[in-house]
């Protein structure tokens, strides 16, 4: 028994090493291509090439142009062909009565027929024109769309950058007249100035507060504008698809399953956009399926913030971290880093470190990563395999109990820092 309950904590720290397409599900397309931070030509660009008004005149105009081909295809002679053909098989008759030869008669029909408008009074020209027409009305219908919505994405744009200013000029007449209310205080406690300079300070103070607040609502009324100009989906819709909870989405959280509420747990922390998620016991209570595909949500969603996971699971951990925390009784024992990379563990019956060291010099490159003299256990770096390590201690007189590979260690580093932890 524990004396209390240890945690582990692992902060994952890695970046582009899992990119976003290691999630689980499928994602939108357009959502996996939004910047993290727009800058004007990106609004413009996606825009541009996600308006609905924009694509429904590109549909159009790809229609007229293929309605444009039919009428050209009018003037061009037709050409019909049919062609049938049949075998006959029969025996022949001959002069005894009895059957002789057999015979194989062939027929067929064929036909090849073609026609030609010579003059239909100049309705074809006339209505190849027309189509021309409507091709050239729908592409500057595309263009003006195109411009009209630049402008007005460039103005949004220019609104949300002259409020952002504006919020930077007010948070400083706020803090000059917040300290020219500080030095009128201390003046009024002294009594060089008047209660009524100082009321009016205070009210200068307040006006300044309630004008930075209105410019900074003001500044979140232009990023709505923008999104609206842009048709992004929202933060809600963005977040379903990234979870893939559509098939969800209308049921109760009581309904869902627990790997479900978990998903739903996470989506509502992603809603606030945070740079640091906390995750407790992720995979608590999953089944195998649950727990692979919340792996793989925790490694997607760390190539974009921070992620800090408390768990008692050290495999998982040793899956999804780079740097593990190790906390007893409220205190951090070390922050050890993850290689990666494999060590064979071996357990020695008898012997010392010295020992198991001085065999080790036999293979090249080998060395001890961790050792635990007590337990008679030692985790070996620089080794090919554990049979090279069994065969260099065998030599050297030490008998081994025990060989094989461990991924990182964290095993062993838990159990000799949290050694004396026994009840």
């Amino acid at each position: 028994m524990w004396k209390c309950r240890s945690a582990i904590l692992s902060l994952i720290l890695f970046a582009a090493t899992h990119p976003a397409g290691a999630q689980t599900g499928t994602t939108d397309t357009a959502l996996q291509d939004l910047p993290a931070r727009w800058n004007l030509q990106d609004c413009l660009d996606f825009a541009i090439k996600n308006n609905i008004t924009i694509n429904t005149f590109r549909l159009q105009q790809a229609s007229a142009q293929q309605d444009l081909l039919g009428a050209k295809a009018a003037m061009e002679p037709d050409l019909a062909g049919a062609a049938s053909g049949y075998l006959t098989y029969r025996k022949q008759v001959n002069g005894s009565g009895s059957y002789g030869g057999r015979k194989v008669t062939e027929n067929g029909n064929y036909s090849l027929n073609s026609s030609i408008i010579v003059y239909q009074g100049g309705y074809l020209r006339n209505n190849i024109r027309e189509k021309q027409l409507l091709t050239q009305t729908a592409g500057l219908d595309i263009l003006q769309q195109e411009n009209d919505l630049t402008l007005n994405v460039t103005q949004a744009f220019l609104n949300i950058l002259l409020a952002r200013e504006n919020i930077i000029y007010l948070q400083d007449l706020v803090n000059t007249s917040g300290e020219q209310v500080k030095q009128a205080q201390q003046k009024y406690d002294v009594g060089t100035i008047a209660l009524k300079d100082l009321v009016q300070l205070q009210a200068q103070n307040a006006n300044d507060k309630y004008s930075l607040v209105t410019a900074q609502n003001t500044h979140r009324q232009n990023i709505i504008s923008l999104k609206q100009l842009l048709q992004l989906p929202s933060a809600v819709d963005q977040v379903i698809e990234r979870l893939s909870l559509q098939r969800v989405a209308t049921l109760l959280i009581a309904k869902l399953s627990r790997g479900y509420r978990q998903r739903v747990a996470i989506a509502q922390a992603l809603l606030g956009k945070p740079k640091l998620l906390v995750l407790d016991e992720p995979t608590n209570g999953l089944d195998p399926r649950q727990i692979i595909e919340v792996r793989e949500l925790i490694r997607s969603l760390a190539a974009e913030l921070s992620i800090l996971v408390t768990s008692h699971i050290l495999a998982e951990i040793e899956r999804v971290a780079h740097r593990v925390a190790i906390l007893l009784d409220g205190k951090l024992l070390t922050v050890h880093t993850l290689s990666g990379q494999q060590h064979v563990r071996v357990r020695i019956r008898g012997g010392d470190e010295a020992m198991v060291r001085t065999a080790l010099q036999a293979l090249h490159d080998a060395s001890v990563a961790d050792a635990d003299p007590i337990r008679g256990v030692y985790l070996l770096d620089g080794v090919a395999s554990p049979a090279d390590a069994v065969r260099v201690l065998v030599q050297a007189g030490l008998a081994v109990e025990e060989a094989g590979t461990t991924s990182s260690g964290l095993e062993q580093l838990f159990l000799r820092l949290t050694e004396g932890a026994h009840a």
